[in-house]
């Protein structure tokens, strides 16, 4: 890589010793939901909207929306300590990165384990509160996008891949926690951590702005047109809802619904929900492409 670009660089150093959640914040002592209240957003989880459901009772709209919960705060632990902080380690490990990268790089490293150690000491004081424990979950969305994409493209350059599906997960994760921290229905305790996961995660963005930037152009022109041939099946494939269906159908099965009326659910659900996914959905795309044109990545 050409450390010429290191002049162009703006260290985060000073906003990670200000800012950081692991240098400013204690832990998160989970409180009891308020009167009327629950741990996670009704409209996080259409499922409990649907009337079978809802013919349940509202056991059964709680725990859905615990294990939601579950399922958001395992994703943070999993992701983070996955592919976000072994490729944040090779960056920094990488001495053809500026010396301003290899610092930044070291941060978000650090950051990620915390985010997942605060995540992970969340599930278990839900766990003990509620004596709910959390199902078993299918790979996440983004795990399969990367699977899929990775089969396609020669295996000499799946870590360049990994580099630049990295980058694109970062300036998700930060927006993904904005929202998260304004909808209505979040627990007190969990929307503090969201948020404080949110800034650390911004940052974050900005620092693989620069790393992508910096390794794309140091990319050849054949391995750059590669790449930019699977990127827009990457994206579209992040936001598809295999993942979510997946953990759907095994709620539905952990409440006793029968495979018929699960089917029935499910479809019925993603059927309503459907304009509100490609609204939400395509919002969070444009942003993904004005990061990576920031970034001067073309497709």
């Amino acid at each position: 890589m050409d450390k010429s670009t290191a002049h162009v660089f703006q260290t985060k150093r000073a906003d990670w010793e200000k800012y950081s959640a692991i240098r400013n914040k204690p832990g998160y002592v989970l409180s009891e939901p308020e009167e009327g209240q629950y741990y996670f957003p009704l409209a996080r989880q259409p499922l409990c909207f649907h009337e079978l459901v809802k013919s349940r009772g509202n056991s059964t709209i709680e725990y859905l929306l615990i294990q939601s919960l579950y399922r958001n705060l395992n994703e943070i632990a999993d992701i983070e300590t996955g592919i976000i902080y072994e490729c944040a380690i090779a960056v920094a490990s990488n001495k053809n990165f500026p010396s301003e990268i290899t610092m930044d790089a070291f941060t978000v490293a650090i950051d990620e384990v915390y985010h997942a150690y605060l995540a992970t000491d969340l599930i278990q004081q839900l766990s003990t509160k509620t004596g709910i424990l959390p199902l078993k979950l299918p790979t996440t969305q983004l795990e399969l996008a990367m699977l899929q994409t990775k089969r396609i493209i020669p295996p000499s350059l799946h870590k360049d891949f990994e580099l630049i599906a990295v980058s694109i997960t970062e300036s998700l994760i930060g927006s993904e926690a904005g929202n998260l921290a304004r909808e209505e229905g979040l627990h007190k305790t969990v929307k503090e951590f969201t948020y404080d996961h949110m800034v650390d995660e911004v940052r974050h963005s900005r620092i693989f702005n620069m790393i992508l930037r910096t390794h794309w152009s140091n990319m050849s022109s054949s391995n750059q047109e590669i790449i930019s041939k699977v990127l827009p099946n990457f994206i579209s494939s992040i936001f598809q809802q295999e993942s979510q269906k997946l953990f759907d159908k095994a709620l539905l099965i952990a409440i006793g619904f029968s495979e018929d009326e699960i089917d029935h659910i499910i479809r019925e659900t993603y059927m309503e929900s459907e304009s509100a996914f490609v609204k939400r959905d395509q919002k969070a795309i444009d942003n993904i492409l004005k990061f990576l044109d920031e970034c001067e990545v073309f497709m």
